[in-house]
C-alpha cells in the first residue's frame, strides 16, 4: 500500500499495488566536518506511476547509517513479504542502545569500542531528538491509517491458503543469486541488474 498526499483534491490518497512491482533503492553520502567525517544513507521503496513514465506514483524512504544497514532493512522486508514473518526475528524499539548495537553491528566493532567521542557526536547532532519523532511519527501513522476502513480492512490478516504465491520470474532470479552469485561471496552491490545478466524466459507450455 502506498499513499500521498493531492494537492488538488486536499486529501491523502492511497492506492494498492502487487508486491512484484515494487521498487528499492539503496544510497549512501558522506560528509566532513570539524567534528569528523560522517556517513548517512537511506532505503527508498517506491512504486512507479502508470500515468507519468520515470516517475514514481508514491515513495517511501527510511533512514540508515551505511549502505550495507539500509540493503539489511531491505532484506528483512524481502524476507518478510516472500517467505513469511517466521523468518525475521520480532522488531525491536527504537531506542539509542538499539541505534548503537546496529551501528557497531554495521561497523563490526565491539560496543565498547564506540568510544566517548562518538557518544558525544550523537549527543549534539540531534540523534535522540530523532529517535523520539520516528517513534513518534510511527505512532501517529498508525493512528492515521486507523481512521481509513479500507486500509483497516486490508490489513487485516488473510488465511495462508489466500497468500500469494512467487511468480516464476521472481523464483528465477532468486534462485540464481543464491546458487551463482551469493554463493561466491558476492554481494547485492556487486550483481547489479540481474535482469539484465540473466534474462527470464517464460517457461514453455506443452
Amino acid at each position: 500500500m502506498f499513499s500521498r498526499w493531492n494537492k488538488e483534491k486536499k486529501c491523502t490518497e492511497y492506492r494498492f499495488f502487487p508486491w512484484e512491482t515494487v521498487c528499492a533503492m539503496v544510497g549512501q553520502s558522506s560528509a566532513m566536518t570539524t567534528g569528523g567525517v560522517f556517513t548517512t544513507a537511506s532505503l527508498i521503496i517506491g512504486i512507479n506511476s502508470d500515468e507519468k513514465h520515470g516517475y514514481f506514483w508514491g515513495t517511501l524512504q527510511t533512514g540508515a547509517i551505511t549502505k550495507v544497514h539500509a540493503a539489511s532493512l531491505w532484506e528483512m522486508i524481502r524476507t518478510y513479504m516472500e517467505d513469511g514473518p517466521e523468518y525475521i526475528g520480532e522488531p525491536s524499539p527504537l531506542t539509542y542502545q538499539g541505534l548503537k548495537q546496529q551501528h557497531c553491528e554495521a561497523y563490526e566493532i565491539e560496543e565498547k569500542e564506540f568510544g566517548f567521542w562518538r557518544h558525544f557526536w550523537w549527543a549534539i547532532n540531534g540523534t535522540w531528538l530523532g529517535i523520539w519523532r520516528i517513534n513518534h511519527e510511527t505512532k501517529k501513522m498508525r493512528q492515521n491509517a486507523e481512521t481509513f476502513p479500507e486500509v483497516v480492512e486490508w490489513s487485516k490478516p488473510i488465511p495462508e491458503s489466500q497468500w500469494a504465491t512467487p511468480s516464476d520470474e521472481l523464483n528465477h532470479y532468486n534462485e540464481i543469486l543464491d546458487r551463482i552469485d551469493y554463493n561466491k561471496g558476492l554481494t547485492i552491490f556487486d550483481v547489479g541488474d540481474i535482469r539484465m545478466r540473466y534474462p527470464y524466459r517464460p517457461r514453455e507450455i506443452a
